[in-house]
């Protein structure tokens, strides 16, 4: 008998740990830390902004960064694989299976 009230509040214990673990990851993800852009081994300068979530989004804006560049933004859980930038723009964080957007 006591194994399983043991074994039940050690399983229980286990499971609340695990979900705090996840609330606090949902946490850190909205918020905003610094990411370095580098497309170099595309070949490329830096990276278009995209103004969604989206390829196909591009923005006309001239300001896009260039290789190197330091910028805050934050993941967006509803939008895994990309990252939003203070800016409002976005930028996803692999392109054509090479990491272009880098935690700092």
């Amino acid at each position: 008998f006591f194994f399983f009230v043991f074994f039940y509040s050690y399983v229980y214990i286990l499971f609340v740990l695990y979900l705090k673990r996840g609330k606090r990851k949902k946490e850190r993800m909205s918020e905003f830390q610094q990411f370095k852009v580098d497309a170099s081994s595309k070949g490329c300068t830096g990276m278009f902004w995209r103004t969604k979530p989206d390829m196909d989004a591009t923005s006309m804006d001239n300001s896009w960064p260039r290789n190197g560049t330091v910028l805050k933004g934050k993941y967006v859980p509803e939008h895994p694989g990309w990252v939003q930038f203070e800016n409002g723009f976005w930028l996803p964080v692999k392109q054509a299976g090479h990491t272009v957007v880098h935690e700092t």
